[in-house]
């Protein structure tokens, strides 16, 4: 399988930065924006293909840690705290680096993001200083900086904004950031295209140009360890789904043994069952973890997960069937299902699978309001639903075969 690894990354970046917007209001494209620094102070720095790549990378990921249930929990036990006193809690560069110890880097990545809010002269986190700190780190937490403090993302025909940022990194050179990133900085901000690049209407299309210039071929387990690194992430939002996607996965993968598919068609389908819930990233944690039952605005809200995903997906070359499967999860075959409505006719045969083992894994698991149901409770929920023509009754009686035999 032929896929371009940070095209897929530029497409989940946007569901890290609803994690974001979610917990304090970050503004939209934050990821893609401080990727675009970032390469354009590496490709200054004449750095390596492959360099620039993981660069790329792991700008994008830089906050993938936010997600985590123990970090959601601490700011919103502390309602007074701000954006950037968040950036203080060391536990999301801790978390973050250990979310992609597995992901398959073309160089040395290791620490990059575990230390990229340490300053230059050593007061960070880990209090290490100078060139003990990645160069990587160095370029990330200069990009990151830049735009958590500026509003850089609107008005860029400003000039006092301009200046504004760059005497900010003038007066903290050697202090917060390395004088070598700085004076590459420098060099960069000196192109009034760079700062028209990071306006919200033409980030993707920066993205997208860069993205093409450093095309890598990845096989199947390599963008298996990917997809697995976001179904942890996506399952850290609430303490309740902490294995949910974990546990589709694995089922699906007994199903496509089942049914005896092809290899390709069963690693599409694994990497459908890892992101399924990817748009959840996109929805308050407020409403993921209400006790009680959901007003009728917060259900909505519940029901833009599938779309938000597909959004962040369709446009990955290799993932059209991935976001299409993703985007049918929650439809039923009467057409009462969501985002869209749509009916049986509509959906293919691993749409319905995918469904139904979603619905299956569910229905054991706790939530706020209920305890996880029995496996004999959770086969005669899925019967009445086949019943009621929600879900399809020839792969809901397999699956029962299936794992009737495994219990």
């Amino acid at each position: 399988m032929f896929l371009n690894l940070v095209d897929l990354l530029s497409g989940i970046s946007i569901a890290l930065d609803f994690s974001e917007i979610d917990i304090f209001g970050v503004p939209t494209n934050h990821s893609r924006r401080v990727a675009y620094i970032s390469n354009k102070i590496g490709e200054k720095l004449n750095m390596s293909h492959e360099f620039i790549f993981d660069l790329l990378a792991l700008s994008m990921l830089h906050d993938n840690g936010i997600s985590l249930t123990i970090l959601n929990d601490t700011i919103r036990k502390h309602s007074s705290i701000e954006r950037d006193q968040f950036e203080l809690i060391q536990e999301h560069c801790i978390i973050g680096e250990t979310n992609l110890q597995h992901f398959p880097f073309l160089t040395n990545a290791k620490n990059v993001i575990k230390y990229h809010h340490e300053n230059d002269n050593g007061t960070g986190f880990f209090g290490i200083k100078g060139d003990q700190v990645p160069l990587m780190s160095q370029i990330i937490h200069l990009a990151d900086f830049i735009d958590l403090n500026f509003k850089i993302n609107t008005d860029l025909t400003n000039r006092s904004l301009i200046k504004s940022v760059k005497d900010y990194v003038r007066n903290n050179e050697a202090i917060l950031f390395s004088k070598k990133v700085c004076d590459v900085f420098f060099e960069v901000a000196k192109d009034s295209s760079f700062w028209r690049g990071l306006h919200d209407s033409l980030i993707a299309i920066q993205i997208k140009e860069t993205v093409n210039k450093y095309v890598f071929e990845y096989d199947y387990q390599d963008i298996r360890k990917i997809t697995k690194t976001f179904s942890s992430i996506i399952d850290a939002k609430s303490e309740y789904t902490q294995v949910h996607s974990a546990s589709v996965s694995k089922d699906a993968e007994t199903m496509a043994k089942y049914y005896n598919m092809g290899i390709e068609e069963t690693n599409e389908l694994l990497m459908a069952a890892d992101l399924h819930d990817l748009g959840k990233l996109g929805i308050s944690s407020e409403i993921l973890l209400k006790p009680s039952s959901l007003t009728e605005e917060e259900f909505s809200k519940i029901k833009e997960h599938p779309t938000i995903a597909y959004e962040c997906l369709k446009h990955i070359a290799g993932f059209e069937n991935i976001a299409k499967w993703i985007y049918n999860h929650h439809e039923k075959l009467d057409g009462s299902g969501y985002p869209r409505g749509i009916s049986q006719e509509e959906l293919d045969f691993n749409s319905r699978l995918l469904t139904c083992l979603d619905i299956f894994v569910a229905l054991q698991e706790n939530r706020p309001y209920r305890i996880g149901m029995t496996l004999t409770q959770t086969f005669f929920t899925m019967q009445e639903m086949v019943d009621t023509h929600k879900i399809d009754g020839n792969i809901y009686y397999d699956i029962k075969k299936v794992f009737s035999n495994q219990a």
